[in-house]
């Protein structure tokens, strides 16, 4: 009996031990915006940013003759942030979709400038292709504006949702 009990007592303690494995940690990208997304990833999100590899290559601005904006597609989307760091246009735009396939481009007039400052308008283009599902999305956008920039050029971003512009001096 006491050979059995030992047996069962060592069972036991087997089967303790091996239900306590530390689950391994996957370091990597959590971010599914990210060109190395690692749905196995168990870091915590937001803190793996140093793991993160983002496409870079951001579009130039597509420049358009003076009052020729009644061409331009102006789809409903909003923009939740938009800022400037090293002449690139950074936007988070949320928009109705998710059946088709949805293009954004930044359009500008072309730019006469006697006396500065520069008054500089860029109008965020988006294109649905006839969306009927209405999912709501985000989407990260950026823009190489940095041929826009100057001493004193004062630089704005069309805000379709209220009328308005966000400003960038």
């Amino acid at each position: 009996m006491r050979v059995i009990n030992c047996i069962l007592f060592l069972f036991l303690l087997v089967i303790l031990i091996s239900c306590n494995k530390k689950e391994e940690k996957v370091i990597g990208c959590t971010d599914p915006n990210a060109i190395n997304y690692n749905p196995e990833a168990t870091s915590i999100p937001g803190s793996d940013m140093a793991h993160c590899i983002y496409d870079t290559t951001c579009p130039s601005v597509i420049s358009i003759t003076f009052f020729d904006s009644t061409n331009i597609p102006m789809d409903t989307y909003v923009i939740d942030t938009a800022y400037l760091i090293d002449g690139i246009l950074h936007t988070t735009v949320n928009y109705a979709g998710g059946c088709e396939n949805h293009l954004f481009n930044l359009y500008s007039e072309e730019v006469f400038c006697g006396t500065p400052p520069c008054y500089i308008n860029f109008v965020l283009s988006h294109n649905s292709n006839n969306e009927s599902c209405e999912a709501n999305l985000t989407e990260n956008l950026c823009f190489d504006i940095s041929d826009y920039l100057g001493n004193q050029n004062y630089l704005s971003l069309y805000n379709p949702e209220n009328n308005s512009y966000i400003n960038f001096y």
